[in-house]
């Protein structure tokens, strides 16, 4: 059998059309496997994202409570330095306490009477979870109120804020020759 040069063009086409089928098959089933791992992978990030979302969320809502308590009620900075010897703390267990326990545990609405800094027109519980955002908000208000009334203390130095005697009289910008605080200081 003789094959001219044309039949023999004609069947290397026809056989270079089949190794490019078999080389696309080979790359679209690689292409799904890699599509099914795409697919895999995204279902965890999707997860891990409703799992944070949930932290997230609640932290947004500490942060829009705190908001409300300077913007409506008028709780800003300057007022609540004027609110020592642990008010805002208190005010935050005491939500706490509300929000931890059952509508009608009798000790908890003991200790929240003994407990309760302000006067009592502004005891406003309402859900355990509405209670535990106030209480984180307070609390917050809290060690800010702490950071700042240290940072004056110090001169603005933020190595006290974290356990550290800053061991320079006035306020500085470079690094700081704090020590460590020993007990009792």
């Amino acid at each position: 059998m003789t094959i001219n040069t044309q039949q023999l063009a004609a069947l290397l086409k026809h056989a270079d059309e089949i190794l490019m089928c078999a080389e696309w098959h080979q790359l679209m089933s690689k292409a799904r496997k890699d599509m099914d791992r795409a697919r895999t992978t995204l279902a965890k990030a999707v997860r891990l994202l409703n799992e944070n979302e949930q932290t997230e969320q609640a932290w947004l809502d500490v942060q829009a409570e705190r908001r409300r308590q300077v913007e409506a009620e008028g709780w800003s900075p300057e007022h609540d330095d004027e609110h020592g010897g642990g008010q805002m703390a208190r005010a935050g267990a005491c939500y706490a306490l509300a929000g931890s326990s059952a509508p009608n545990d009798e000790k908890a609405a003991m200790l929240v009477s003994l407990a309760w800094p302000w006067a009592p027109q502004w005891w406003k519980p309402t859900t355990a979870r509405r209670d535990l955002v106030k209480a984180a908000a307070l609390i917050l208000a809290e060690i800010d109120r702490l950071d700042r009334a240290t940072a004056r203390q110090t001169d603005g130095c933020r190595k006290a804020l974290l356990g550290w005697k800053c061991t320079r009289t006035a306020g500085h910008d470079g690094p700081c020759a704090a020590v460590q605080m020993q007990e009792g200081e």
